[in-house]
């Protein structure tokens, strides 16, 4: 795995397959709206993707990304799509991270 000069706020890492996995992008609203920073998170998480993985794998590494809002995470419309995950603060403090991994993370490719 070759390390992008770009650098998220967290990239997890399949140690056994050398591989990312995921990137997680944090974000806080300070005056924005929570749509606004989650698409300024989004591209910034395929920015970041194209220095982790090959182009083909893109659409997954993608996918199984999570954006963490302080606020206000939109609510995902359409489960298929090639979008990371959005949470806000709240969420992961009721423990919402685990329905990340295990949808997003523990699933099949």
């Amino acid at each position: 795995m070759s390390s992008s000069t770009e650098r998220p706020d967290l990239v997890v890492v399949d140690t056994e397959a050398g591989r990312a996995v995921a990137i997680v992008e944090v974000k806080y609203l300070a005056g924005d709206t929570g749509n606004a920073r989650f698409r300024e998170a989004a591209a910034q998480i395929v920015r970041y993707a194209r220095g982790f993985c090959d182009e083909s794998d893109l659409p997954a590494l993608i996918r199984r990304s999570l954006i963490a809002l302080s606020r206000e995470a939109p609510p995902m419309i359409d489960e298929s799509a090639v979008a990371p995950r959005s949470v806000d603060f709240a969420a992961i403090v009721a423990g919402e991270v685990r329905n990340w991994v295990r949808e997003r993370l523990l699933t099949s490719p």
